[in-house]
């Protein structure tokens, strides 16, 4: 009897997450944007802070008055490591750490930060199982862009335009999601799919 009850919760289980549904093209797209926003905001102060005088700002208060009141004011890089401020080091922290706190969230909820909002995400294509951080992040994310700035340097003419290798891959990549299984080719890839993602979705591995 016990048996019986533990494979009708299994399969119970299974049949929940063959049932998630594709992902609709709107809830990826918007997932993808607040990434971006996301990212383009850490950068964005991470690399105006950076062409600040370090030993002036021991506090985001004279960073604001001097940057932010008077940004006519003359900056230069700093010179040495002995003029980073405690301040200064923590924003050469904001990018690296905002990347791996993506990678954690990619790795333990299939999810990016984006994603979780939109709520949309990342399983395996076959049976909608949680993805391992090999599949999701190296090959998925890292792999296909390593290779598109590989071939970054490597451009052809269309007209009077010049293409390179490593945006017509990407271009390519994005475009693959209108093919009839609305995956991305890193999808393919890394045999995932995006999914919508309710409140009370169950995502738990098969025993």
């Amino acid at each position: 009897m016990l048996a019986s009850l533990v494979m009708d919760e299994r399969s119970e289980r299974v049949g929940r997450r063959r049932l998630l549904l594709p992902a609709d093209l709107g809830n990826r797209f918007n997932a993808f944007l607040l990434d971006c926003i996301a990212l383009g905001i850490v950068q964005g102060i991470a690399f105006s802070l950076f062409r600040l005088r370090p030993p002036t700002y021991t506090s985001y208060t004279g960073l604001f008055k001097d940057r932010i009141l008077d940004p006519g004011r003359n900056f230069r890089m700093p010179e040495t490591w002995a003029e980073l401020t405690p301040a200064a080091w923590l924003v050469f922290a904001l990018l690296p750490g905002f990347l791996v706190l993506q990678a954690v969230l990619l790795a333990r909820r299939g999810q990016s930060l984006g994603k979780l909002a939109s709520r949309v995400r990342i399983v395996d294509a076959r049976d909608s199982s949680p993805v391992g951080f090999v599949r999701i992040v190296l090959v998925r994310f890292v792999f296909l862009l390593a290779v598109a700035l590989g071939l970054n340097s490597l451009s052809f003419q269309l007209g009077n335009l010049t293409v390179s290798l490593g945006f017509l891959l990407l271009l390519i990549d994005v475009l693959w999601v209108f093919g009839k299984e609305g995956r991305c080719l890193h999808d393919h890839l890394a045999r995932t799919k995006v999914v919508s993602w309710p409140r009370r979705a169950s995502l738990q591995a098969p025993a």
